[in-house]
């Protein structure tokens, strides 16, 4: 399933030396954006949207300019405290700051080793299992580890 990106279109107002600000095609203000605050008007709409988004400038020359606009990363400490489900077991957890709709991997850590001095991974043959798990999401790169305590 492809990812769709929110996209927020920037473009100069046709009556002002303002800019229209539209994301997916509604407005985003019901004046234009001063060239001063748009910056901080962009970074307040993708935080809003929580997500990625794509984001294009287009200029009174006819240049446009796109990016992809990340929102800040979630504290961490909000997502540790927030982040494990109510299930009685402490097998349901909840995890933020994935794009919507993506591919997330999960991958549960069969063991931990360690590189020697020269940085090469010798495998020991009797494994000591973990309860680790590893979540990573394949667009947006968020990774989060669970460690099982030592």
């Amino acid at each position: 399933m492809p990812v769709i990106l929110p996209q927020l279109i920037v473009q100069p107002a046709a009556a002002s030396e303002g800019y229209t600000v539209t994301l997916n095609g509604q407005p985003v203000s019901d004046d234009p954006v001063p060239g001063a605050e748009l910056g901080r008007a962009v970074a307040s709409v993708v935080e809003r949207a929580g997500t990625a988004v794509r984001v294009e400038v287009h200029d009174a020359d006819g240049g446009i300019y796109a990016d992809i606009v990340y929102p800040p990363l979630p504290d961490l400490r909000e997502l540790e405290s927030s982040g494990h489900g109510d299930g009685e077991d402490g097998s349901d957890a909840r995890h933020c700051g994935f794009i919507p709709g993506e591919e997330v991997l999960i991958a549960t850590v069969e063991r931990i080793e360690h590189a020697n001095d020269d940085g090469v991974l010798e495998l020991r043959i009797s494994p000591q299992p973990t309860d680790s798990t590893i979540v990573v999401g394949s667009v947006s790169g968020t990774t989060i580890v669970n460690r099982s305590p030592e």
